[in-house]
């Protein structure tokens, strides 16, 4: 019975010595071939700049150059440092409808829903004001804002005021971004994290 005992342990202990041993040696061994679970990508656009993490199998290429001409577009359309912009022509036109883009309608109808919610607080005709403290191009326009002299009707963006000038800029930067949360996942990225000039959307779960 104590020689049994004694046997028993001996192989107990020669084994747990074993598995020890084999633990330590798989623990320092590297895992030879393996990818990281996500990969980053930062570019810039709109005076700043924009990042992606992604998970590996989404092809970045192919995201970066869709998002890179998506950004285009809408640098054309929503930008008011550039005078050949959607809203810089908008703003320049005189009284009545005007057709534009979808971002910009987007942006403008958003922007309106907004304001109407907020009571003005919320003002997208403010550009010309914020100009005249120094921190805005929008230079024309009358200084006094009134929201409800815009309106988006059908495909065409509507001022009922020749001095109201439209100014996205107050969530431009945060439709630039849902739209690049919708291409990654178009591409896709089940899950993703995605910031730009400090404003970020996630979704899914890490792939780790």
């Amino acid at each position: 019975m104590q020689d049994g005992a004694i046997f028993g342990r001996r192989h107990v202990l020669a084994l747990g010595a074993g598995l020890a041993a084999t633990a330590a040696g798989l623990a320092a061994t590297p895992l030879v071939g393996r990818t990281p679970a996500t990969r980053t990508v930062t570019r810039g656009a709109f005076g700043t700049t924009w990042s992606a993490t992604l998970p590996d199998g989404v092809d970045l290429a192919v995201f970066v150059q869709a998002a890179d001409a998506m950004l285009a577009d809408l640098d054309a359309a929503l930008s008011p440092w550039r005078p050949d912009s959607g809203v810089s022509v908008f703003n320049r036109a005189g009284r009545g409808g005007h057709a534009q883009g979808r971002d910009l309608l987007a942006v403008a109808r958003r922007s309106l829903g907004i304001a109407a919610e907020s009571g003005g607080h919320f003002d997208p005709t403010v550009g010309p004001l914020v100009a005249r403290y120094g921190f805005g191009p929008i230079e024309t326009g009358a200084p006094r804002t009134d929201w409800r002299h815009l309106a988006v009707e059908g495909k065409a963006l509507v001022k009922t005021n020749a001095g109201t000038s439209f100014d996205p800029c107050g969530i431009a930067k945060g439709h630039a971004l849902d739209r690049l949360a919708a291409l990654a996942q178009d591409t896709g990225a089940q899950a993703g994290f995605v910031e730009f000039g400090g404003e970020v959307v996630a979704w899914g779960h890490h792939p780790d």
